[in-house]
């Protein structure tokens, strides 16, 4: 990843989290966010499999061939696989649980499985434009974060402003310029 689309990825999860910790604060939930670590242990373990069972990735992964075959799984599967190796499965899963754990009580577990997955899966399936093949779940952490900016967009009103939300969108407007989904 070239320096000049990590900033803009760095802006958009700090903005994420910033609002993520407000909305928290404001609604003083202390419950343990079972869901997420639920799904970041599973995560864990298929990185495990995967680094340690060589073809796994190839068995899980998005690939367009595949998909064109019937084999429609591979957009939830390939979620739960790393194709960035051991490095970039621990920052995914890092950045899974420091997302998941703000969105779990902001947004309900409901929703937390509807902005993970939904947008796990429909951003593996725009994917196949750009990348035929791949894996990782970093576009369904994405998913969270955008959860968490609208509900502080719902909220900003009662809070400290707008600012998080102009900058995660003048980020996500220049990876969209950059190509770089």
């Amino acid at each position: 990843m070239a320096v000049s689309t990590t900033i803009p990825y760095i802006v958009i999860l700090a903005a994420a989290m910033f609002a993520g910790i407000r909305s928290m604060q404001a609604a003083d939930n202390k419950r343990v966010p079972a869901l997420t670590v639920t799904v970041a242990l599973l995560l864990a373990g298929s990185l495990i499999f995967q680094l340690t069972h060589p073809g796994f990735l190839n068995e899980i992964e998005r690939n367009k061939h595949e998909l064109t075959t019937g084999q429609w799984w591979r957009l939830l599967t390939s979620l739960f696989g790393q194709d960035g190796g051991w490095s970039g499965g621990i920052v995914n899963i890092a950045f899974l649980f420091a997302l998941g754990r703000l969105a779990e009580p902001t947004l309900g577990r409901k929703r937390w499985l509807l902005f993970f997955f939904g947008t796990g899966i429909l951003a593996q399936f725009v994917g196949l434009s750009f990348q035929p093949v791949g894996a990782g779940n970093s576009a369904a952490n994405f998913g969270l974060a955008a959860g968490l900016l609208v509900s502080y967009a719902i909220a900003a009103e009662k809070m400290s402003g707008y600012t998080p939300l102009v900058l995660a969108l003048i980020a996500g407007i220049f990876l969209l310029v950059q190509n770089d989904i």
